[in-house]
């Protein structure tokens, strides 16, 4: 079974040289634009022959309050642009390619893939084992758009926003049920990460049957 793993990529320059830094996961919620951060511990590895810096499920963030930094300027102030988001205007959603509920570890907060019946389960990321009667459960839908041009963009909404589009308790609605809504729903404005694809707000219309 696949899992979808996101990443964001920073990049750290002076005049002395540049070095890449990959954001993971969970980590890329905790970061807005204009602030300073403390990331630690972070991982060094190599890709493609570069040395790249890179977060891990150890990592920590942590906000500075270093006014000096606060106070580089910053050339271009569209967060949007900066942040890699788009708004895409579209009728309806084309398809649903799936919609998912599933249980997250206790640890490292992602998605579980291996549960089965039993009560003690293992996370394959961390390792770490645990009751799945204490992991928290989400839910997920992937999406198809059709942009203007005519091509199409697989988007993914998390549960946080599917909760501002969605009536009633998400954990109880089938997959099915929540493709139905997702399919009854018109005059969409998706913004999303066009790095990750996954949509942060939508604002819409429903059609009533």
């Amino acid at each position: 079974m696949l899992t979808t793993i996101d990443v964001c990529e920073a990049l750290f320059a002076n005049t002395t040289g540049s070095i890449r830094l990959d954001v993971w996961d969970t980590i890329i919620p905790q970061l807005r634009l204009s602030n300073v951060y403390c990331l630690s511990p972070v991982g060094i590895r190599l890709w493609s022959g570069q040395k790249k810096i890179s977060t891990t499920i150890n990592t920590r963030v942590t906000a500075e309050e270093d006014k000096s930094l606060n106070a580089i300027a910053v050339e271009d102030r569209d967060e949007a642009r900066k942040l890699g988001e788009e708004v895409l205007e579209i009728d309806n959603i084309l398809s649903v390619e799936k919609v998912e509920h599933f249980s997250k570890c206790v640890n490292c907060t992602r998605k579980l893939v291996q549960v089965t019946s039993e009560n003690i389960v293992q996370c394959d990321r961390c390792g770490h084992r645990m009751r799945l009667s204490q992991c928290k459960q989400s839910t997920m839908a992937k999406i198809v758009a059709a942009q203007e041009d005519g091509q199409t963009v697989k988007l993914m909404i998390r549960k946080d926003v599917l909760k501002t589009i969605l009536d009633g308790d998400i954990n109880l609605l089938g997959e099915g049920e929540i493709t139905k809504k997702l399919l009854m729903l018109q005059n969409l404005k998706l913004k999303y990460n066009v790095q990750s694809q996954i949509v942060s707000e939508i604002d819409f219309s429903l059609i009533f049957d």
